[in-house]
């Protein structure tokens, strides 16, 4: 089974990353991988596995060899049809979206293109698609290694080196995002916001500001988007409702309600925090019992 040659190639490619670089770039691929005999659950293990190795356990590294030759003549994305393969074996696609429907056609035109129709049926079918994805996830990882030579290089693989490992120091695993939109949540008074989901919603946008920050600007840097990104989630709602706002300062009106609720749009997240430690101190010293006011 020719899937044998990309497990090889992986571990080429681990085992140079691992001399030149650092033993943490490349980690294992810990997913069932395809298994004999070639039908449909070993092409539709094949495309998880393609997929993992670009999108997440060799996306840095792939990011930054692909610069180098041979996989500096590749142009666009690194095999953009597994990403549309992988969707269409892993999701309920939406027959009303545009965006689904893309997807759709690219992975019917390329089950047409290798193997001849654009919904397989048979294992012959599926032995077809499964020899080509597993060429193609091949070459490239192959191609990857011949890429580790420009480490040796004695002009510019020290350079090459440098500029990896700061990469390296600057992707972020997504959950180092969760006590940051935590944070923000609390602040801003956001209860009950599902922290996994809206990280994996903004994901690659705050692993740019990493990558972007220099190192003591990072953690302010990227504070700053996350309660951004959250307001806007939010549509800038005021940290509490308009009963609470009620209850706290004994309002009697819609228009009093309405100018607590107005008050916190377009404020910073300190302005923010700020005018409601003012309302509460105000309510507390507002409703303060008679005798302990006059000993103020």
């Amino acid at each position: 089974m020719s899937f044998s040659r990309a497990q090889v190639a992986y571990l080429q490619l681990r085992r140079r990353l691992t001399a030149c670089v650092s033993e943490d770039v490349l980690p294992d691929v810990t997913i069932e991988p395809p298994k004999d005999p070639v039908d449909e659950l070993a092409f539709l293990r094949l495309v998880a596995w393609s997929y993992t190795v670009l999108h997440e356990t060799a996306k840095l590294s792939l990011g930054v060899l692909r610069h180098l030759p041979p996989l500096r003549d590749r142009s666009g994305a690194l095999l953009p049809h597994v990403r549309a393969l992988r969707t269409w074996t892993s999701h309920n696609l939406a027959f009303d979206s545009k965006t689904d429907i893309a997807t759709i056609r690219t992975a019917i035109a390329w089950f047409r293109a290798n193997c001849g129709t654009g919904t397989p049926s048979t294992n012959t079918h599926w032995s077809q698609c499964f020899e080509v994805l597993s060429n193609d996830i091949a070459t490239l990882l192959e191609h990857a290694v011949r890429a580790c030579d420009a480490f040796e290089d004695p002009t510019d693989g020290k350079g090459l080196k440098e500029e990896f490992e700061r990469r390296l120091g600057r992707s972020w695993e997504g959950f180092r995002f969760d006590a940051f939109v935590e944070a923000a949540c609390k602040l801003l008074g956001y209860s009950g916001v599902d922290v996994v989901p809206f990280r994996n919603k903004h994901l690659q946008a705050w692993r740019d500001v990493v990558e972007l920050s220099e190192p003591d600007a990072i953690d302010a840097n990227l504070t700053k988007r996350v309660e951004a990104d959250v307001l806007q989630h939010m549509g800038e709602a005021a940290p509490l409702t308009g009963a609470e706002f009620q209850a706290l300062l004994a309002l009697s009106t819609a228009q009093e309600i309405r100018a607590c609720l107005s008050a916190f749009r377009g404020n910073s997240a300190a302005d923010r925090k700020s005018l409601l430690d003012h309302i509460v101190q105000v309510a507390a010293n507002e409703f303060v019992p008679t005798g302990e006011a006059g000993e103020r």
